[in-house]
């Protein structure tokens, strides 16, 4: 099953990219249908986690961070019960990412050092979307962090989002490009060690490691080229005994 982030049970077949993140865990009965479709002849992994890239890149990065905790604390693996309340295991995998990502000790020497800079020694917004960028987090994890540490006042509320402190503040276009680069599909770095060289050894074409990065092939052959690796062309070997039993099948 597919745990999504309100707490339900989704099959393994459904659309990943309609939720934030999908655990998978546990083994699968591979003889499936529904599992070929996700790994094919493999056996899966014993652990998987799906982000939605969808997401902006600092929610991403917060929702890593959270399924880490689930982990670490070897949470069940899935969730039976369809709720969308806050479990006490989904709260404390919050708390256990947000300390990850904004640690209250690198909060406090952040604002020190601001404070030995300017002199000031009250939060305003603009600190606040200074904290958002220079720890990669969103202005709601801000928000609490400083919450948690009573620091945050009734002038930061309400918090706006991070793409509009990112405009107001001056790192918009830097913003939208963080944006975009979060959008697109990563690879496993070891699947594409594997896969380039394999491409060198002939066993796959370069456009496989395109179709892999969702790339051109043009592009992708350019950078193999520049960086030294020449791509032996790929050799498809004959199956023989289908090629006799289709023979075999025409003569008749």
């Amino acid at each position: 099953s597919v745990r999504s982030r309100g707490g339900r049970t989704q099959p393994a077949g459904s659309d990943a990219r309609s939720y934030p993140w999908v655990l998978l865990t546990g083994r699968i009965d591979r003889g499936t249908q529904r599992a070929r479709r996700w790994w094919g002849s493999r056996p899966p992994p014993r652990t998987i986690l799906l982000i939605n890239s969808d997401e902006v890149a600092d929610r991403q990065r917060f929702t890593l961070a959270h399924e880490l905790g689930h982990l670490l604390f070897g949470d069940p693996a899935h969730v039976h019960t369809v709720s969308t309340s806050r479990t006490s295991a989904e709260v404390r995998c919050d708390e256990f990412a947000r300390n990850l990502l904004l640690p209250k000790s690198g909060v406090l020497a952040w604002l020190e050092q601001v404070r030995r800079v300017t002199g000031q020694h009250l939060l305003d917004r603009r600190q606040v979307a200074l904290l958002t960028r220079h720890f990669g987090v969103t202005p709601e994890v801000v928000s609490i962090q400083l919450d948690r540490m009573k620091l945050r006042h009734a002038a930061l509320t309400p918090m706006p989002s991070g793409r509009a402190l990112a405009h107001r503040y001056g790192w918009g276009a830097q913003y939208e490009q963080d944006q975009v680069a979060a959008r697109q599909p990563r690879v496993p770095r070891r699947l594409l060690d594997r896969a380039i060289e394999a491409c060198q050894a002939g066993r796959l074409g370069v456009s496989v490691i395109a179709r892999l990065q969702g790339r051109p092939v043009a592009e992708v052959e350019q950078e193999l080229t520049g960086a030294g690796i020449t791509a032996r062309p790929a050799v498809r070997r004959a199956d023989v005994a289908a090629l006799v039993t289709r023979a075999a099948r025409t003569s008749s």
